[in-house]
This record gives structure tokens, sequence and C-alpha cells, in this order.
């Protein structure tokens, strides 16, 4: 018994009179994945390290985007606005006094601290976006080992495909 944590998951066997091996389950980590096209491999196809068995993407829609991106916009917006208010408070103290001086100093520090607050927030909604986009690539189920496909989920592209569903199940070549 194995619990999966990243995907995929070890198993080495091993009786008397039989060889050893290990075997490699493919799972899928993704919630709304589709197969994106037809499987490249068959049961029984010998397979290396590194070949491209599935390419899955996961499910988006453009309104989920759209708000992250108008988020980032009315960020870098609210940014603009803030550091103008500044701008106006710290043009509108007048005089040479010591006290007109402390409040400018003041109001540009102010500033100062305003901007690095906004600066972050717009940050954190920029990191939203590309995050976003970044999950929602295409991603590729390469081979983690040299052997032989032994079992796979039989599906065509466009089908969904389960979060925590074993995709492959690979037998890895040994001595």
């Amino acid at each position: 018994l194995a619990t999966v944590k990243e995907g995929m998951f070890r198993k080495t066997g091993k009786s008397t009179g039989h060889p050893v091996y290990t075997s490699e389950y493919i799972i899928c980590e993704y919630d709304g994945a589709v197969l994106k096209e037809n499987m490249p491999v068959a049961v029984g196809i010998q397979i290396k390290k590194g070949d491209v068995l599935a390419t899955i993407a996961q499910e988006t829609t453009d309104t989920d985007l759209q708000k992250l991106e108008l988020n980032y916009e009315r960020a870098v917006e609210n940014m603009e606005n803030g550091i103008a208010r500044h701008y106006s408070q710290i043009a509108a103290i007048t005089g040479n006094s010591s006290i007109a001086y402390m409040q400018r100093v003041q109001a540009e520090n102010s500033l100062a601290l305003y901007k690095m607050s906004a600066e972050k927030e717009c940050q954190a909604a920029l990191e939203a976006v590309e995050e976003y986009k970044l999950r929602y690539e295409d991603k590729q189920l390469v081979s983690p080992v040299d052997g032989r496909i032994y079992w796979l989920q039989p599906l065509a592209a466009g089908n969904k495909i389960q979060k925590g569903s074993v995709i492959f199940h690979l037998i890895e070549d040994t001595d």
C-alpha cells in the first residue's frame, strides 16, 4: 500500500524464482485535466526515460483569467492615483517654516511607504495572473524510467482524467 504525494510512486517486487522488477505508476495530479491528443504509446511498447507519454491540458475559463487581469489593472490604477494624491499633498505644503518642513518630510515618508505597499500589491496581482497562466499551460507526462508500458488508461483525445487516477503503469528495465 502506498500513499501518492508527488504524482507517481515506485514499487519494487521480489519473489523466489521470479525476476526483480520495479514499477512506476504515473498519476494525474491536476484538477480538470483533459487528454490533449491521442496517446503516442501503447501497452507493451519499450520506452526511454524522458519519452512523452501523453499531453494533458487543464480546463480553464477565460472569465477567471480576465478577473485576475482586471485585479492587476485596478491595483496599478489605484497605485498611480494614490501616488498622485500624495504628490498633490506634498505640493500643497507651502512656506519655509520648520513646521512646513516637518509636514513635507512626513508627507514624503508617507509617499515612500505607500509606494512600497502599492508596488507589493501590484506584484502580488501580477504573480496571480502569471501563476494562473502557468498552471493551465499544457503539461507533458514523461517517462521517469527506461522500461515498458505495462498498463495504460484507455483514453482518446478530449477525454477527462480524474485527479488521482493512474494513467500509466510502467515496468522499469532491470538487470
